[in-house]
């Protein structure tokens, strides 16, 4: 099988942290070593992963598609002087081969330095800036974690999902429905209209007519 990227790094990430594992091939038969660590979704942990990363000399990163909590890790390791790729979980299952006692980060290494995965499209930072109320919040608010407004923002995305189920079998308003209200409502009160006409005419011809 062909060596695409002797020095590749496969992370495991999750809501607290991410497992990451190094792969290093070695020359000749020695196959390879697999180091593997875990750093916290922290900005300065990300950060100090980024170090690490590029002082191991590794090329390719791969993680998956694990919820939002991918987006901290990918939007600080992006600009970084190796490539970042995004794979979905399912395709990543459906690669025959694994064995029961690899972990989820060395297995995500193992595929990326062989090539055997597929990078999911990322809308580029622009776009994203502009579909996301503050994608970058720790380039602008040292204070704010990115992990924390990735939460943040899933919670809203919810929210706003559960309005449009809300809503979703209501007939829309369309053009004329509240003249045609009106006129029901004014339809509906002539028959008491009528009788309040009635009653106070009988009132002033018992009193010898109008006042």
């Amino acid at each position: 099988m062909d060596l695409l990227h002797p020095r590749c790094a496969g992370l495991d990430v999750s809501k607290r942290d991410a497992k990451v594992c190094v792969r290093l091939a070695r020359e000749g038969r020695a196959g390879a070593t697999s180091t593997v660590t875990t750093w916290s979704s922290m900005t300065g942990q990300i950060l100090a992963l980024r170090e690490h990363l590029i002082a191991e000399g590794v090329t390719l990163v791969v993680m998956e598609t694990t919820g939002d909590y991918w987006k901290p890790f990918y939007y600080l390791l992006e600009d970084a002087p190796f490539e970042v790729l995004l794979v979905n979980a399912r395709q990543v299952k459906n690669v025959p081969g694994r064995k029961t006692d690899v972990s989820d980060a060395t297995w995500l290494a193992q595929l990326g330095a062989h090539g055997l995965v597929r990078g999911s499209f990322v809308p580029p930072r622009p776009v994203r800036e502009l579909r996301d109320p503050d994608p970058h919040p720790d380039r602008d608010h040292p204070g704010t974690d990115p992990g924390m407004a990735a939460a943040g923002e899933a919670a809203r995305r919810r929210r706003g999902e559960a309005d449009l189920g809300r809503y979703r079998h209501q007939r829309p308003v369309r053009p004329g429905d509240a003249r045609r209200a009106h006129h029901r409502a004014v339809a509906a009160d002539a028959p008491i209209n009528r009788r309040a006409r009635s009653r106070r005419a009988v009132e002033n011809d018992s009193r010898g007519g109008p006042n």
